[in-house]
């Protein structure tokens, strides 16, 4: 599948604005087959609900795209996962945004600076996390240094 940086930014945003010292942030993957087997047994094992922070994403992206992208955040360092939950397939424990996700999100939070940023990917013709957090990062620093008139 192929990255999209706006499902990874909107996901850190999600992450960032529903986790907390005492709670987690969870994505559902409702296409699992854990869910499937679930629905088929009815009441005893119901399907696990999908949480209303999930549903803008699911609207924007799909189940197949976002569960993808999440996955790809905690293989890419941007986000910290627990689990995986005991008899709960298809679920994502994220407990929040690891130090490498907050300075990404910090970096690219304004739309203005993230347009910018795929402004400059749109020319290079693809990129990696690696690239996007470096890039972030360098045009902030500019941002900010414009900003002392350094």
């Amino acid at each position: 599948m192929k990255l999209n940086v706006d499902c990874v930014r909107d996901i850190l945003l999600c992450v960032e604005s529903n986790t907390g010292p005492h709670h987690e942030c969870r994505f559902v993957d409702i296409g699992s087959y854990a869910n499937d087997v679930r629905r088929a047994l009815g009441d005893d094992l119901r399907p696990v609900e999908v949480p209303d922070y999930q549903l803008p994403l699911l609207d924007a992206y799909g189940n197949d795209t976002l569960i993808y992208h999440v996955q790809y955040c905690i293989e890419a360092d941007l986000l910290k996962q627990r689990g995986p939950i005991s008899g709960e397939a298809g679920i994502f424990a994220i407990p929040g945004l690891t130090v490498r996700g907050h300075d990404l999100i910090d970096n690219v939070r304004e739309k203005t600076t993230w347009d910018s940023v795929k402004a400059i990917f749109s020319r290079t013709g693809g990129f990696g996390v690696d690239v996007l957090v470096s890039v972030a990062g360098d045009l902030a620093a500019a941002q900010a240094k414009d900003l002392l008139g350094l």
